[in-house]
């Protein structure tokens, strides 16, 4: 039979080498977990750039096609003309404000903790949202803008 004095060694030294175990595996768990956040971030800032990129577009054809319809329906120079300019003036000026606080395109965010990379993504995705509401707003208006053209053509063909 083992003697029971032996037997309280080996407990306390599996104890020990299963804390040592578990505090580096909660470190390795730490930096993964820092590495997936950094990784995201990365992606979203890519993801940002594109949207605001894809937006900046939009914006420039949203005006010519709402000039070319207010010009072929004859109100290129009427008080909704301003209206829309007025409107495209100020999401210009919100995007270039944006854009001001997107991070450098090569950061590599590796002197952020885990907190602050959460809280950057958050930032980030914030701004997405703003950019998406802003791209829907100006498809709806180029589908107006298609619309009233279908309506032109149907009147000038019957």
């Amino acid at each position: 039979m083992a003697d029971p004095h032996w037997t309280s060694y080996v407990g306390m030294v599996t104890g020990i080498a299963g804390a040592i175990m578990g505090f580096i595996s909660y470190r390795k768990v730490n930096s993964f977990k820092s590495l997936d956040l950094r990784l995201e971030l990365r992606k979203s800032v890519n993801d940002l750039r594109q949207k605001y990129k894809q937006l900046n577009d939009l914006m420039i054809y949203a005006n010519k096609s709402r000039r070319a319809v207010f010009s072929a329906t004859g109100n290129l120079r009427s008080g909704r003309m301003k209206l829309w300019e007025q409107q495209v003036e100020e999401d210009t000026n919100s995007l270039t404000e944006m854009e001001k606080q997107f991070p450098e395109a090569v950061e590599t965010f590796n002197t952020l903790s885990t907190e602050e990379l959460e809280a950057k993504l958050v930032e980030i995705h914030n701004i997405q949202g703003s950019l998406l509401s802003l791209i829907e707003r100006y498809t709806t208006e180029i589908e107006s803008d298609d619309e009233t053209r279908r309506h032109i053509r149907d009147t000038h063909d019957s």
